[in-house]
C-alpha cells in the first residue's frame, strides 16, 4: 500500500483495477483549492470488461484536463470563500 501511495503522488492519478468492486475499474485525479491542498477528487468507473489501453489514456487524460480547468477556477476564489463550499464531515 505504502508503494502504490508512493506512485499515487508522483503521477497524481490512482487507479483501482477491481479491488472495491468486481468488474469496476475506477481512475481519480485531486482536485486543489485556492491554497493549494487538495479539497477533493473527480473520478471515473467503468466496467473492466471494457476497460483497455485506448481507454485507459482517454480516460487519464480526460481526468486531467477536468481537474485542472476546476482546479484553475477554485484557486481564483478566495481561500474562504472556497473553504465554505467544501463539504464537512
Amino acid at each position: 500500500l505504502r508503494i502504490q501511495m508512493v506512485t499515487i503522488q508522483r503521477e497524481g492519478i490512482a487507479y483501482s483495477f477491481e479491488e472495491h468492486i468486481v468488474g469496476i475499474v475506477g481512475t481519480a485525479r485531486p482536485v486543489f483549492g485556492p491554497n493549494g491542498n487538495v479539497i477533493g477528487a473527480i473520478s471515473v468507473a467503468c466496467a473492466a470488461s471494457r476497460y483497455d489501453a485506448a481507454l485507459h489514456t482517454l480516460i487519464s487524460a480526460e481526468l486531467e484536463k477536468a481537474v485542472t480547468d476546476l482546479s484553475s477556477a477554485l484557486r481564483l476564489l478566495p481561500a474562504h470563500q472556497a473553504a465554505s463550499a467544501a463539504p464537512r464531515p
